[in-house]
């Protein structure tokens, strides 16, 4: 004979029907409960770590600071250390110069338990992660949707806390293939994150102990929603967190995400059949099928009723330690199951001041991060370059690293690769991805010989890409320029490139899929369709990385031997002397109405829009002036703020910032021919619209 308790039978029912419920919904409750008899089970979460060890923004001893703080509240013995994944991989160089190594002691000191694989830890390959990072680590590491050469990764883990047993599944992004480079994953196979984490929530909930229990059920997904007031408007702007929060099987009771690098908790509905309040005991196994019954049961299902909420915790910590989840799981102590909890995140100060340095664990986590910063201060402390002001990413509100908009950093970035390779072969463009720029290039004012120093450089581009260069015609380049748009489902729906200075292109966001492109220049001149460009990229970008397929059809494909770890610290100190200003010349602005053919002697008007970056000191535009042919046509002033009146609100993925009306007269007398239309902000920013100049009419004779 075996317990049958409600988790077994709600997950036999979820696992097996396909529509309805056979049994009664779970009761809905408040969030939190005031049984004093309850037990508590504390769950605290980090996500996309990402080797922050530092002393400021945030500290990492302030982090294990807050983390034990929050165990103590808890009780040690009634909580878990748990992560999303990319514990290691973009990291700052104090760890990378070590290879996490140092990142992976912390974690080690603060006792995770365990996590989900992210696909960070992928950086290297799948080799170099169950060679070296697996090894060093004292926690488990989970990827229930991934196998390798056909064997699975660990699924799952089970803890004891409280006197109960947890499970933690973990899986990681779908989309980790094209997020790593593919020479690194043969034979590495990814499935649906959702159906793993349902599968393994079956096993561990059907009351066979042979295949493992659990008490409580946790699923750790390293993937997550977008930037969103509410769980709604966030389920609505993605398909993936949608297919996260409303199919994850309702044995799971919490639910931690990352990869998006957001901070937010909320209450997501658990499915109808999630729970049944039931309890008791029978002798044999009971299958459930679509209209069926429960059949004759020689024991007994009149045991207390649980009342649990409808509701479970769906949390996301943001990103580098900044903050830890905290989700508190109320247990009946007879059922054991989950009659309410409360979720927050917790800020980590930006200093270690007040610190509890008596703590063994902080204190131990002190002298590691003392040790590696010392080390890395000689290594890395020595100066490269010099920027004049602010180079930053692109910024959303106060939080860095907006990869759906244009940056000040991504395009200097784009230059350097251009010019890098340029006694390699020589390249046309350079391309970056925005997710491989992972810290900003500040000016320090009172560094007088040179503001930018070697960690400084390397923790903009942490990665040890390879420098590649390749052959693509103008359409592929245009279509590299259409790939910003993501596949439906990716978890974000855009990602802006940076790009050398010498390329501009203007874009219509209420186009269709694959025509938002509207003109490319290069050079000032138009992009030809079938001219062959060469291309510099990264070896991430260049293998079709982060869903740019297009860079992967190119041809005459050639590694240059260049790192750009090394490659760029070098590119920095050529202008170690004078600084590197900041340049907020966009490349890319939405256009609408743009003229195509013109005539002499007519008026024509269309709009420019998005005209201002979002990098940190980026000034507003205030006019733009217009010229054909070198003739000028005119200085228009810009509108400053938000654009929802060309496109229509919420037109592009990200507000369009500052736009210009432009109408102007072709003069009489234009030769007729290609011409272009020349746009100059106050800014830098230079938009070349090619246009053909219609022949003159003729004046009839008489």
């Amino acid at each position: 004979m075996f317990t049958l308790t409600s988790r077994h039978i709600a997950a036999t029912v979820v696992c097996t029907l396909a529509t309805g419920a056979l049994l009664s919904a779970p009761v809905a409750t408040a969030q939190t409960t005031d049984d004093p008899s309850a037990d508590k089970i504390t769950l605290l979460n980090i996500t996309d770590y990402h080797g922050r060890i530092s002393a400021s923004r945030p500290s990492t001893v302030a982090f294990a600071d807050t983390i034990e703080t929050l165990r103590a509240e808890a009780g040690a013995d009634s909580s878990l250390l748990l992560s999303a994944g990319d514990n290691v991989g973009g990291s700052l160089f104090a760890s990378a110069f070590r290879e996490d190594q140092p990142t992976i002691d912390v974690l080690n000191a603060l006792g995770l338990a365990s996590s989900a694989v992210g696909n960070h830890e992928f950086d290297r390959g799948v080799e170099d992660f169950q060679g070296r990072i697996e090894p060093a680590a004292d926690w488990d590491y989970l990827a229930a949707n991934v196998t390798v050469d056909g064997v699975p990764m660990k699924e799952y883990s089970l803890h004891e806390a409280g006197g109960l047993t947890v499970g933690v599944i973990g899986v990681v992004t779908e989309e980790t293939p094209t997020l790593v480079s593919p020479s690194g994953m043969v034979g590495v196979e990814f499935s649906d994150p959702v159906d793993a984490v349902n599968r393994v929530a079956a096993r561990l909930t059907d009351g066979d102990d042979a295949n493992g229990e659990a008490d409580i059920l946790v699923a750790e997904y390293h993937e997550g929603g977008p930037a969103a007031g509410s769980i709604e408007v966030a389920r609505a702007e993605s398909e993936v967190f949608d297919d996260i929060v409303t199919r994850t099987a309702g044995s799971v009771d919490a639910i931690f995400t990352g990869h998006s690098h957001h901070v937010f908790a909320w209450e997501g509905e658990r499915p109808a059949a999630a729970g049944t309040g039931l309890t008791g005991s029978v002798d044999r196994a009971v299958d459930v099928v679509p209209g069926g019954s429960l059949g004759s049961l020689t024991g007994s299902l009149g045991g207390p009723v649980a009342e649990y909420p409808a509701t479970r915790p769906v949390l996301q910590a943001g990103s580098y330690g900044g903050h830890i989840g905290r989700v508190t799981l109320d247990v009946d102590s007879e059922t054991r199951e989950v009659i309410g909890f409360t979720q927050e995140n917790v800020a980590v100060p930006s200093s270690a001041d007040g610190a509890d340095l008596s703590n063994p664990v902080v204190a131990d986590v002190k002298q590691i991060v003392d040790a590696t910063l010392a080390e890395a201060e000689v290594v890395g402390g020595q100066p490269v370059g010099t920027v004049t002001g602010d180079i930053t990413t692109a910024y959303s509100g106060d939080s860095r690293d907006d990869r759906l908009s244009e940056s000040a950093l991504g395009n200097l970035v784009g230059q350097f690769l251009k010019d890098a390779v340029a006694d390699r072969g020589g390249a046309d463009i350079g391309f970056m991805n925005s997710g491989g720029l992972r810290a900003e290039l500040f000016n320090d004012p009172a560094d007088q010989d040179g503001n930018i120093t070697l960690a400084e450089a390397n923790e903009v581009l942490p990665f040890a890409n390879t420098l590649v260069t390749l052959s693509l015609t103008g359409e592929q380049v245009r279509n590299v320029l259409e790939q910003q748009w993501q596949p439906a489902g990716s978890s974000r729906p855009f990602l802006a490139l940076g790009t050398s200075d010498n390329i501009t292109w203007t874009f219509d966001p209420t186009r269709p899929a694959g025509d938002r492109i509207t003109s490319v220049t290069i050079d000032g001149a138009p992009l030809d369709p079938a001219a062959d460009y060469r291309v510099a990229a990264a070896s991430f970008l260049a293998a079709g990385g982060d869903n740019f397929t297009e860079f992967a059809e190119g041809t005459d494909v050639r590694d240059t031997g260049l790192v750009d770890s090394e490659a760029w610290p070098a590119y920095l100190a050529e202008h170690l002397s004078e600084g590197i200003a900041p340049d907020f010349a966009r490349s890319a602005v939405a256009a609408s109405n743009l003229p195509g053919t013109v005539q002499a002697g007519q008026e024509y008007s269309f709009t420019l829009s998005d005209l201002d970056l979002t990098s940190l000191g980026a000034p507003t535009t205030e006019s733009a002036t217009v010229e054909l042919g070198g003739a000028s046509l005119g200085t228009f002033d810009a509108v400053a703020g938000i654009d929802d009146v060309t496109f229509g609100p919420a037109a592009h993925v990200t507000p369009l910032d500052g736009r210009v009306d432009i109408t102007v007269t072709i003069p009489a007398g234009t030769p007729a021919g290609e011409s272009a239309l020349t746009i100059t902000t106050d800014t830098g920013t230079v938009i070349t619209v090619p246009v053909t100049v219609g022949a003159a009419a003729l004046t009839p004779a008489g």
